[in-house]
């Protein structure tokens, strides 16, 4: 897959797009964005992919194709995306932070033991 667009040559009318007027006026004011508006996004726990269907192709039209890329990606470097050290990276202390992540996952169950075989079938 190929980001096919440029962000400035996506037309928010045309692309049936609507400003988040919100965003729009919290832009920080040193950034260079006269032809750039940030637009909305489905807010229905698919906003990650969303968000990148707009980035990559202009329209919240491939939401679906883009939450595909990002399952695959998971599964195929599960490894890293679960190691430890790799979600610690830039953290100024070291926790086991796979398993706080766990928690907040809809197959977790309050007061689950969790292992890392757990964790991982849960992710």
């Amino acid at each position: 897959m190929t980001c096919r667009v440029k962000p400035d040559e996506i037309s928010v009318y045309e692309n049936k797009l609507e400003i988040d007027f919100d965003a729009f006026f919290d832009k920080p004011s040193d950034l260079d964005s006269s032809e750039l508006y940030p637009v909305e996004v489905n807010a229905d726990g698919n906003c990650l992919p969303s968000c990148g269907s707009v980035f990559a192709f202009g329209t919240r039209e491939r939401t679906e194709k883009i939450r595909t890329r990002i399952m695959k990606e998971l599964h195929e470097n599960e490894g890293t995306y679960l190691s430890n050290e790799f979600l610690n990276r830039g953290c100024s202390s070291q926790k086991y932070l796979a398993k706080h992540y766990a928690q907040y996952l809809e197959f977790f169950i309050p007061g689950m033991a969790l292992d890392q075989d757990i964790i991982k079938d849960i992710f």
